[in-house]
């Protein structure tokens, strides 16, 4: 019994494992291993994520703003304090003058590329 059908507790889980042949699916030191998962993800909703639109940015105004501060009484002798102060200022303004757009992750693993999806293209 695999550990995965004993976490869902369906036998039927996974249905079908094959080792196939070295250089069947692509080119590598390891064997190819083919299962079939059985699974209903319909459900699943694909998680959203928000993205920076630097091109809609105003930096016109980041500058501006940049130019107000007066950076010799902000920072101390403590450069952990200094950069930290930095990064804020810098990703206030960001915040602040770069609109942001919400977009849908995609559900893949990490390990998923090109090979990957030109054999599924294939299949």
């Amino acid at each position: 019994s695999s550990g995965i059908n004993a976490e869902y507790g369906d036998p039927t889980f996974v249905t079908d494992i094959k080792v196939l042949d070295r250089y069947s699916f692509c080119y590598s030191d390891h064997y190819p291993v083919a299962i079939t998962v059985n699974l209903d993800v319909s459900h699943i909703s694909q998680p959203r994520r928000k993205i920076r639109i630097y091109d809609k940015g105003d930096f016109d105004s980041i500058n501006a703003e940049l130019s107000f501060v007066n950076w010799s009484s902000l920072f101390s002798g403590d450069i952990e304090y200094n950069v930290n102060k930095f990064n804020n200022i810098v990703t206030d303004l960001v915040d602040k003058y770069v609109p942001t757009k919400t977009v849908k992750t995609k559900l893949l693993p990490v390990w998923w590329g090109h090979e990957c999806e030109s054999a599924r293209v294939r299949k």
